[in-house]
């Protein structure tokens, strides 16, 4: 058999959507940087905050709604947290928060049995996902352990990878090619995520709009891997240092003084 690279890149096989299987998202909106993989999967979606600061909850319940317009199932971790809360928990190294969050999603994942967990990838662009990326690999091998079975995970780039940082990338496994049809429904529901909007423009505006075509899926690097040279600054940080000066945060989370710890404490409870 060709190496994924090499086989017309159309679709994955069908069995690619006869799986069970799950995607595990930071923040609502996310799944639709899958959407054709997810309109045809139909995934057990597990939603880590409800994209949004505080109080108003209008974006996880259009995941909510997507999910039931496409058929797939949400899972009862959706929208656990609001990103204020994974905000004051990184600063103050609460790993315990997302300890729970890996025991909880490997229950989950254990009832499911899922063939396949997709997650978004870790770019050093938004902490959440980083650690949503980080969770969800600890989580589905406690999951894997329970059901006596490998349970194969993969990642997308949750935003363009000119914007995240230089980190290693697995192979690519599958990919996706959409046609018009699909691109417009894609379109439709991005539309839809209230306060994505400035996010969307900065996707097109780097990726363009042909990339909207294509949605490749990827096994992981090492968890190892993923950390940053001294000489690297992660952009979430340069974002944080911005938000600081502009007054919408207190303090700046510092991939080494914050991240590293509570990622590292994540590792520590592989099996």
């Amino acid at each position: 058999m060709p190496e994924p690279a090499e086989r017309s890149a159309i679709d994955p096989p069908p069995s690619q959507y006869t799986r069970r299987c799950a995607l595990v998202v930071a923040h609502p909106g996310h799944e639709v940087r899958t959407f054709g993989w997810y309109e045809r999967a139909r995934p057990t979606l597990f939603v880590l905050t409800a994209g949004t600061r505080s109080g108003v909850d209008e974006r996880i319940g259009l995941s909510r709604r997507l999910a039931h317009k496409i058929g797939a199932p949400v899972g009862d971790l959706f929208g656990s947290f609001h990103d204020r809360a994974i905000y004051e928990a990184v600063l103050a190294g609460r790993s315990e928060l997302f300890a729970d969050w890996v025991g909880a999603l490997a229950n989950a994942l254990s009832v499911l049995d899922p063939e396949l967990v997709v997650t978004d990838g870790a770019q050093m662009y938004n902490v959440s996902h980083d650690l949503v990326h980080v969770i969800t690999r600890v989580a589905a091998a406690h999951a894997a352990r329970r059901l006596g079975h490998e349970i194969e995970l993969l990642e997308y780039d949750t935003v363009p990878r000119a914007l995240g940082a230089a980190l290693p990338t697995g192979r690519e496994v599958f990919r996706v090619e959409l046609d018009d049809a699909t691109v417009a429904r894609k379109h439709a529901a991005a539309a839809e995520f209230t306060g994505l909007e400035r996010e969307l423009a900065e996707v097109l505006s780097v990726e363009g709009m042909a990339a909207q075509r294509t949605e490749i899926y990827r096994a992981p690097a090492d968890l190892e891997a993923l950390l940053l040279p001294p000489s690297q600054t992660p952009p979430y940080e340069r974002f944080g240092a911005e938000r600081v000066v502009a007054g919408v945060y207190r303090e700046c989370i510092r991939l080494r003084t914050h991240v590293q710890p509570i990622v590292q404490a994540l590792l520590a409870l592989r099996p």
